[in-house]
């Protein structure tokens, strides 16, 4: 089995992906080698112009045993270069490449972007950046939008709050860590600003699209006591989980026990203090080894597996029942989060430090601005395919709509294999809604009594309908004006809660009634926030009173979205994820499903640079310039603090392994190529 490896630069998120994006490539291999031993011709990916059929190939690919170097990159006599370094290939320099013929009339190539979110967009200015840095390449594109043009959305809906496209302030998360490096690289390039702490003045009104700290939780002008609402089985409380549980005989603070038969099961009481996941997720971020395994272990069981899987004599593992099940789900994510593989619940678990303000707006408004061919909106893609007959002709498509906007669209004759239609269908997509009210004044900052005021930002904790509130960064006593209008993230649902939350959503909204909607919001708000100082009924007569508008908005709702962000259920990262990573011929699929960093900006832009290269190693021989354009990306660290976003393969998938992922889509392209000829030529075979 893999190990983590102490010390590397891959975070352990990328390692978890690079192991399965490792077995798929092997497995490809292994599959390419035994047709080369069962058939002395055939298709031989001609367009990359290797000689072929390649020797030496193995018939096994353990995974710790290296992929094989494709003939075109062996190294030149004498030099030892490691093979996923991107140092093994000045063939690119000595290749003779195609020119484009002068005065020839020949069309240049064109590709086909389908959709305008963070993906479409970026993929449009990586293109434009090759264009114009790489001598001999010249590729155009178009980009097709389904949205009108007054939408300005990036498609990574769990960290984002569609009240801001209508010119609300509720900020968007942006972790600042090596693997999100490229995301702050990008920022750089867009003159998106960042803002350490200790330069950010209170009373200082950041300007549009610059990145401020965001801060987790609220807490006193020391930074060590967390003072936060917590409402569970109708009591609410107020102060730091661990410090409200260890006051509490038991630590039952709020009575979880108390519910059940007295003769039956009970959470145990060192599981009520504290989380139980964090020993893994320590061992997880501190490079430890034993979490990972459990990790690769249990990835093809759901988060609840405990009840069944537990072993008694494992420290980290303890044999939980079903009410302690039921309790960490309710404490950590929304109902039914934990029927989510295992994996993906502890990898969530370890991603965020900076926001942006008016994120939504700005990050599309900049990216669009300097691309040389805008979006062509209100234009939805209702087929792809690879038959002539296409009133469009593209070299290549790039879909970054997520995948259930992509399964409305007719792919029948677009030559997907098999298991990317099983991936398309059945990659799971957890459901998310937000909803957003903007007030005449931060009442949560001024109005609750004094120590229980949200001075800074945090979370309210709940098991209401509500579940969670946000208190954005943005809005901090000294910075915002007592009376000043400001908007709360007032609920923040996912997976079963949503579904039943986006019932009770107008399609309409803001402008729509939501006659159930409203009432709701400021009753749990009052309940939440409510406490021995200040009633329940006196905090909803301030909520009402300061009540102005609200925004609502369920993903799931929204048919080009048709779904929140990738949130993978057992086994499907391991066997399906990898079957949308490498092009069905020329169909790339980007996007931060695409990613292991599911809904965060970094997986959208990412699977671009991933798609985009793929690709192009697989057009080597037909489109100009490609060569060195791939050169020109495998040169690039997206880890390295000031470096151009557009350069440097993701951690998950190393040069030779993206390389031979772009070999297999020329395998598919020219075996597709081979059957049309050959079902054109069978008519005139059997009429003679």
């Amino acid at each position: 089995m893999p190990t983590l490896r102490l010390g590397d630069l891959l975070t352990i998120r990328q390692q978890w992906a690079f192991r399965h994006a490792n077995r798929e490539v092997k497995d490809g291999i292994e599959k390419y080698a035994a047709q080369q031993r069962s058939q002395e011709y055939g298709i031989m990916a001609t367009g990359l112009g290797l000689p072929l059929p390649i020797p030496d190939l193995p018939a096994r690919l353990g995974d710790d045993d290296d992929v094989p170097l494709l003939p075109l990159h062996r190294p030149k006599e004498g030099r030892n270069d490691e093979e996923d370094s991107g140092e093994d290939s000045d063939e690119h320099e000595d290749e003779d490449e195609e020119k484009p013929k002068e005065g020839s009339g020949e069309p240049k190539k064109k590709v086909a972007i389908i959709g305008a979110g963070v993906s479409g967009l970026f993929l449009g200015l990586l293109i434009d950046y090759l264009n114009a840095s790489v001598k001999g390449f010249d590729l155009e594109y178009d980009i097709f939008e389904a949205a009108t043009s007054d939408r300005a959305q990036p498609r990574e809906p769990c960290r984002t709050s569609r009240l801001l496209r209508r010119g609300r302030n509720e900020p968007t998360r942006f972790p600042n860590n090596p693997v999100m490096r490229r995301v702050f690289n990008l920022f750089e390039y867009l003159s998106m600003t960042t803002s350490p702490p200790s330069a950010l003045k209170l009373e200082e009104n950041p300007a549009n699209g610059q990145l401020i700290k965001y801060t987790m939780a609220n807490m006193d002008a020391r930074g060590r006591n967390q003072n936060e609402p917590f409402c569970f089985n109708g009591v609410s409380k107020w102060g730091s989980y661990t410090d409200i549980a260890s006051d509490a005989p038991g630590s039952d603070a709020f009575g979880f026990n108390q519910t059940n038969d007295p003769k039956g099961p009970q959470i145990p009481a060192e599981i009520l203090a504290k989380n139980p996941g964090d020993p893994l997720k320590h061992d997880a971020e501190t490079n430890g080894s034993s979490g990972w395994h459990k990790l690769m272990y249990y990835d093809k069981y759901r988060s609840d597996y405990r009840q069944r899987c537990y072993s008694n004599d494992d420290p980290l593992l303890p044999q939980f029942n079903a009410e302690t099940i039921n309790y960490l789900e309710t404490m950590n994510g929304g109902t039914d989060w934990y029927d989510q593989a295992f994996s993906e619940t502890v990898l969530e678990s370890l991603d965020y430090d900076y926001y942006s303000k008016h994120p939504e707006r700005q990050l599309p408004i900049r990216m669009e601005q300097p691309l040389e061919r805008k979006p062509k909106y209100s234009s939805p893609v209702a087929s792809i395919s690879e038959k002539p007959n296409q009133p469009l002709h593209y070299s290549g498509v790039f879909n970054s709509t997520t995948l259930g906007a992509l399964r409305r669209i007719d792919t029948t004759n677009a030559n997907l294999p098999n298991g990317t239609k099983m991936a398309l269908r059945t990659l799971a997509y957890g459901q998310s809604c937000k909803i957003g009210i903007k007030f005449s004044n931060p009442w949560w900052i001024y109005k609750l009594p004094p120590n229980q005021q949200i001075k800074s930002s945090g979370l309210g904790h709940s098991d209401l309908h509500i579940r969670t509130v946000v208190y954005s960064s943005y809005y901090q006593r000294g910075v915002t004006l007592e009376h000043e209008p400001a908007v709360l993230l007032v609920s923040y649902t996912w997976q079963q809660d949503a579904a039943r939350r986006g019932a009770l959503i107008s399609r309409e909204s803001p402008g729509g009634d939501d006659p159930t909607l409203k009432p709701l919001q400021i009753r749990e708000l009052a309940r939440l926030h409510a406490s021995d100082e200040m009633s329940e009924d006196d905090l909803h007569r301030l909520i009402s009173h300061s009540y102005m508008n609200h925004y609502s908005y369920n993903w799931n709702a929204d048919p080009n979205q048709a779904g929140a962000f990738a949130f993978f259920r057992p086994q499907q990262f391991s066997t399906l994820w990898p079957k949308i990573i490498t092009p069905a011929g020329d169909l790339v699929i980007v996007d931060e499903a695409a990613s292991p960093h599911h809904a965060w900006v970094v997986g959208n832009i990412e699977s671009a640079v991933q798609g985009l290269y793929s690709w192009l190693f697989s057009r080597l021989g037909d489109v100009p310039g490609a060569a060195a354009a791939t050169r020109q990306i495998e040169l690039g660290d997206p880890t390295r603090e000031g470096s151009i976003p557009f350069v440097g393969l993701p951690g998950y998938l190393p040069v030779l392994h993206a390389r031979w992922v772009g070999m297999f889509a020329n395998l598919r392209r020219e075996a597709f190529e081979e059957s049309e000829r050959d079902a054109a030529a069978a008519p005139a075979a059997k009429k003679a």
